[in-house]
């Protein structure tokens, strides 16, 4: 439709179409027709942008807009420039669109793993010296309470080593 109106895609942006009594903005193209939803004419598919849909429903315009950005590392950067260039084509002196940055919430979840893992760690510690010290403690009874059998068996010649399988 925007070839048909105009010469060239990049042309439609930002101009003012008349649709039966209504002026309406271009605010963006399809490259793809398979993927546009909205009113078929004879001459191509146009939408509705959301202000004027919700003038003529008598409803509030839609508050959100999502999209994907397929690398994470411009995501910040993306959002950015998709919100200045919404604000900048809606013409809305009322407000501007703002875009939520999810990598902030990310870089918190992060964290807390983080700081989960290092709780876990110090904890498995903990238990690991309490038991070391727990089997040291055994050990070091059970040599006090043979004491006095190790000096006997010392005394009457037992090796070192028959001492030791004692144990």
């Amino acid at each position: 439709m925007a070839k048909k109106l105009f010469e060239t895609n990049g042309d439609a942006l930002n101009q003012v179409v008349t649709v039966g009594n209504n002026d309406c903005r271009v605010i963006g193209v399809y490259k793809n027709t398979d993927t546009a939803i909205g009113s078929s004419g004879e001459i191509g598919t146009a939408l509705v942008s959301n202000t004027q849909l919700a003038a003529e429903n008598n409803t509030d315009p839609i508050g959100q807009i999502y999209f994907h950005v397929t690398d994470v590392k411009n995501s910040s950067s993306v959002a950015k420039d998709v919100a200045k260039c919404l604000t900048h084509l809606s013409q809305d002196d009322n407000g501007e669109y703002k875009a939520a940055d999810m990598s902030s919430a990310l870089d918190q979840v992060n964290t807390i793993i983080g700081i989960v893992t290092t709780v876990v760690g110090d904890i498995s510690a903990i238990s690991l010296l309490v038991g070391v010290i727990s089997v040291m403690n055994i050990m070091l009874v059970s040599v006090t309470e043979w004491t006095r059998e190790i000096g006997l068996r010392n005394v009457l010649g037992a090796t070192c080593r028959k001492i030791l399988t004692r144990f």
